[in-house]
């Protein structure tokens, strides 16, 4: 559990893009989770793509960008 529900937040984010696969907990069990990581495991098309998307999305300096942020709240 989290605050806000951050982290269905973030996922659907990169879900949104095509870059992940929601899967919300009530729903999840061993198979349905061994089911989509076989389905992906199969569909090179699909984890391709969403790989680009995650990539495109990714932030490249992401270190720099922190330090810089952190900086302005003094």
């Amino acid at each position: 559990n989290v605050t806000d529900n951050h982290q269905e937040h973030n996922a659907r984010a990169l879900a949104d893009k095509g870059a992940a696969i929601i899967m919300k907990e009530e729903d999840l069990d061993y198979f349905t989770l061994y089911q989509q990581i076989e389905a992906l495991k199969n569909d090179s098309e699909t984890l391709n793509s969403m790989r680009r998307v995650a990539k495109a999305m990714a932030e490249n300096d992401a270190t720099n960008i922190i330090v810089k942020t952190i900086a302005k709240l003094k």
